[in-house]
């Protein structure tokens, strides 16, 4: 363990030991005092007033200085001083057989009696990473998010267990107007948060002080895993609330808040849209996205239409008959290029078929990050395949999964997954010949 991570705090002073000392030997004059005034006029108040001011005084550095939690085990007041003291074998333990000290330079130490099954005792330094400072709370909103049974259905309840913001956390915050998305890299004494920002080409790194507020981009399951998010609750409920020309009235059960705060893409849900200056019925899926220069959050629609046509252009570009073919066949047809701005710039765009919305739907081309698939970075002639819209096998974790980019998908990254035997069922994937003629043997038997 490197030697800045190891917590140093401000002991107890000698002055302040000997007079704890004096306030131990009294102890048992009290005790006695006490049991002979009982019948008294009341001389014991005095005593026991003159026993209190026995007790040594520390100072708010000191207390200050030393973690109000270690191992989210929250340490009172009277705690941390019997810590400072070398009074250790007084704390109330946390966790059977574990409590804390102070080394000969003022490290914080935790003593786990009888650690192994020698019944050794384990001495370790406390890091960092394992303690917090009440002025370092913020709380993160949820277990889950649902509709309750008697509860108006565009009204959401937030129901769960909360829990401190810790060193790695995603988080989300307003900075200028700018909405941004970072990791908490560590905290300090006074209460500020030093994050690593991620969504942004000018700001890297900042410290955030406590009057900033900083909101949870995940969620914990029932099991306390980790839920990374795309939005927080509030931004998809504003979302929800400030578009003008969208409006949701979801039944009961089918409240997309969830997903959207995914980054996912909704269901085909019914929605009202402003077509032609009056909000019209439409069927379709929504969408969070955001702003290219805020960063605010807004909702986007997808309507559906009554009937496909691949002769409508894409973005100005007309598919051609091959490309009909393929989309008809397979729905996907990769990232397609031969796309121009207004300026006559090229790019690019991963091109589908949403059969749902009876229509072709695309996604940028950095929308979609095939470099990297659920840990595992695919060689080039697997890139090639996934661009191709063909779609490829990936090893990961010991199975072969098939793996295709979709902007028909309503998965946030845009992959689409199928164990290789599930690719080969939906005809994804052609059958090696030796196992297609086993197949086939094997259903003749069967017959």
């Amino acid at each position: 363990m490197e030697i800045e991570n190891i917590v140093k705090i401000i002991p107890a002073t000698e002055e302040q030991k000997k007079q704890y000392a004096i306030y131990k030997k009294n102890e048992k004059e009290i005790t006695n005092n006490f049991i002979n005034s009982i019948d008294s006029d009341g001389s014991f108040d005095a005593i026991f007033d003159n026993y209190e001011k026995n007790f040594p005084e520390f100072s708010k550095e000191q207390l200050e200085a030393f973690p109000d939690f270690i191992n989210d085990y929250e340490l009172t007041d009277s705690e941390k001083i019997l810590v400072l003291l070398d009074q250790f074998e007084e704390i109330k333990l946390y966790e059977k057989g574990i409590t804390f000290f102070v080394d000969e330079n003022n490290f914080l130490k935790q003593l786990s009696i009888h650690n192994d099954e020698n019944k050794n005792d384990l001495i370790r330094f406390i890091s960092e990473d394992q303690i917090r400072f009440k002025n370092e709370e913020v709380l993160t909103p949820i277990l889950n998010i649902q509709i309750m049974k008697n509860q108006d259905p565009n009204e959401l309840e937030v129901v769960g267990v909360t829990r401190p913001l810790k060193v790695n956390d995603p988080v989300a915050f307003i900075i200028e107007g700018k909405h941004l998305q970072g990791k908490i890299e560590s905290f300090g004494k006074e209460g500020e948060m030093n994050v690593k920002v991620y969504n942004s080409k000018e700001i890297k790194n900042l410290t955030l002080p406590s009057t900033v507020k900083v909101d949870p981009l995940f969620i914990l399951d029932k099991t306390e895993k980790m839920v990374y998010l795309k939005f927080t609750y509030e931004e998809a409920v504003a979302a929800l609330k400030n578009k003008n020309d969208i409006n949701t009235n979801f039944k009961k059960g089918e409240n997309p808040i969830f997903s959207l705060m995914l980054g996912n893409k909704t269901d085909v849900i019914a929605f009202e849209k402003k077509i032609e200056d009056k909000m019209a019925p439409v069927e379709g899926r929504l969408e969070l996205k955001r702003m290219p220069n805020s960063g605010m959050a807004y909702l986007d629609s997808n309507v559906k239409f009554k009937e496909l046509d691949l002769d409508r252009p894409i973005y100005g570009l007309k598919l051609n008959e091959e490309q009909k073919s393929k989309l008809k066949k397979t729905g996907e047809l990769g990232l397609v290029s031969g796309f121009k701005t207004k300026e006559g710039k090229d790019f690019n765009l991963w091109v589908s078929l949403d059969s749902k919305l009876n229509k072709v739907v695309t996604a940028r081309e950095n929308d979609i990050y095939i470099d990297k698939i659920f840990g595992v970075v695919p060689t080039d002639e697997q890139k090639n395949k996934i661009k191709s819209g063909e779609g490829a096998l990936l090893e990961i974790k010991d199975k072969k999964y098939f793996i295709q980019a979709s902007a028909a998908t309503t998965k946030a990254d845009g992959i689409k997954s199928f164990t290789e035997e599930k690719a080969k069922e939906f005809k994804l994937i052609p059958e090696d010949k030796k196992e297609e003629k086993k197949n086939s043997k094997a259903k003749g038997m069967t017959v």
